[in-house]
Order: structure tokens, then C-alpha cells, then sequence
């Protein structure tokens, strides 16, 4: 065919340009070919001149960029995040969809060749655990940083998220009747979050700061379809009767232990808190 034909750019895409101005797509290999190895062929087209002496504002490049998925750890006032981007030597760039039209793409100037085959890999990965670039649960931003994959990077939440904002949303605290400390409303907001989505966690505050108070405000807060169960030390049962009865006399809470205890769940089910100590549960469980 003629070799009239001149590289040109179109939707960040590289490609030739027909005399009659049609845009015909090129292949990375094709790029690669003519620009590193030599070669004078692409789209069946004879092409006397390489993509960049038609076109020296860009620079090219032969090493492919690769997929990864980097999340973004959550913070106290905004969600986890998942995106797909490719690696560039300077930065990154967002993919805006795992399906990609072209092996190649140019932008800021530069032209790069991309890993294609290595975004079947990460769609296996997402699809695998139901999930979609953009925002993600917490259940879900820890069962992909788990899986210890070498294409996913995780980030930290930058610095000045992790202070709490003026945005952050109002906890439910339900009947609860108490007035909490800033440090108390986010370990109440953290216990919430950790409970919508059915997960374990630690409130690792220390000895005196008000755990106790932040769980009972927690549980206020709560939609939970049946009694919630606080398991502590047998000399602290009386103690969280005492503090439920001050800060939530509302909720109906029973102390389980003894040999008077009930051993009918049904019989629990009527109260809204079962407190017990660790050798209660063994001993019944």
C-alpha cells in the first residue's frame, strides 16, 4: 500500500493518518517495531519513517507500563479506595476501566506500550472478591491487602484525613446518656463501622479512657437483630451492670453466670445486652 501515510495522535492514541485523512490503529508491537527494531510495516502499510521524526515533541518509549491496584487505607472521615493505574517513570496515571481499546497509549507528551495481558490478572482479583475500582468497604480493602499479591500497593491515608473533619457524620448513639470525648466518638464511629460490616477489631485505648462507655454507646447506636454479648472478667460483670444501668438504663441488659443462670436462649433473647465471664461461655458453649 502507500507510504503516504503519517503518524498522528488521536484520543491519546498513536496512528496513522491516510492522505484522506482517515485515522488507521496501530498495534504497540507495530510502534515498537518501526521506531526501535528497524522495521517498515504496520496495518499492512509501508511506512518510511519512524513515529518520532513525524512527531519529535514526544518521546517514546519501549518498556511497557504495567497495571497494579493500589488501595487507599481508609480514614475517620473517609471510605477505602480502590484504583487501577498504570506506572509511569514519573507518577502514575488512573484507568478509568480494566478494558483496554489499545496496547498503547501517549500522554503528557510521551508515548508508552502497555502490559495489557497483566490486566487479566488484576480483573481476576477484583472479580474474585466483588469488587469495582472506586470506593470499597473496609471487609474489602482487607481481603485484598491479605492477599499479598506483588500488583497491589497499599497506601496509608494522607496524614490530614486521619484528623477528623468537620464532615465527618454524626454517630448514632441511640438512647445512650453521656456526653463523649472527640477520641470517643471516633473509637464509637470505629466499633459501628466494624459491626455493619460483621468484622472483629480492637478499641486499644488505655486503662481509664473510657472503653467501657464507647462499647455501651456502640451498642445503642446498633440495629443488631438479636442481644448483643459482652464477655469480660467475672469481677468486672457487676461493674458493667452499674455502668449500662448510668449510661443506658433503657437497655435491657442481664448478668449471666452462676448456677441460678438460665439455660434457655430464648429466655436471653428478651434482653437487649447478656453480659457473662469467659468461664460462663466455656462452660455453656
Amino acid at each position: 500500500m502507500s507510504s503516504d501515510y503519517k503518524w498522528d495522535v488521536d484520543s491519546g492514541g498513536l496512528g496513522l493518518r491516510t492522505p484522506d485523512g482517515v485515522f488507521v490503529e496501530v498495534t504497540a508491537a507495530e510502534v515498537v517495531g518501526i521506531e526501535f527494531k528497524g522495521r517498515a510495516s504496520a496495518q499492512g502499510c509501508t511506512v518510511l519513517r519512524k513515529p518520532s521524526d513525524s512527531l519529535p515533541t514526544i518521546e517514546f518509549s519501549r518498556f511497557p507500563l504495567e497495571p497494579w491496584i493500589v488501595l487507599r487505607s481508609p480514614s475517620a472521615s473517609r471510605a477505602a479506595e480502590c484504583r487501577i493505574v498504570l506506572k509511569t517513570p514519573d507518577g502514575s496515571m488512573s484507568v478509568d476501566s480494566l478494558a483496554r481499546e489499545r496496547d498503547h497509549l501517549t500522554v503528557d507528551n510521551a508515548w508508552y506500550p502497555v502490559a495489557t495481558s497483566l490486566f487479566g490478572e488484576i480483573q481476576n482479583q477484583l472479580v474474585a472478591e466483588g469488587i469495582t475500582p472506586g470506593p470499597i468497604s473496609l471487609r474489602q480493602f482487607l481481603a485484598l491487602a491479605r492477599l499479598g499479591s506483588p500488583r497491589i500497593i497499599v497506601e496509608p491515608a494522607a496524614e490530614a484525613e486521619e484528623i477528623e473533619s468537620t464532615q465527618t457524620p454524626k454517630i448514632e448513639t441511640g438512647s445512650f446518656r453521656g456526653q463523649l470525648y472527640p477520641y470517643q466518638e471516633t473509637g464509637v464511629r470505629w466499633i459501628q463501622r466494624l459491626a455493619s460490616e460483621e468484622l472483629g477489631g480492637v478499641l486499644g485505648d488505655e486503662m481509664g479512657l473510657g472503653k467501657t462507655i464507647q462499647v455501651i454507646a456502640a451498642f445503642n447506636g446498633s440495629a443488631a437483630a438479636g442481644p448483643s454479648l459482652v464477655v469480660a472478667p467475672a469481677t468486672l460483670l457487676e461493674n458493667w451492670r452499674r455502668e449500662f444501668e448510668k449510661f443506658s438504663p433503657e437497655t435491657r441488659v442481664t448478668v449471666h453466670r452462676g448456677s441460678g443462670r438460665t439455660g434457655f436462649p430464648s429466655v436471653l433473647r428478651r434482653n437487649e445486652v447478656v453480659v457473662t465471664s469467659y468461664e460462663t461461655v466455656v462452660r455453656d458453649l
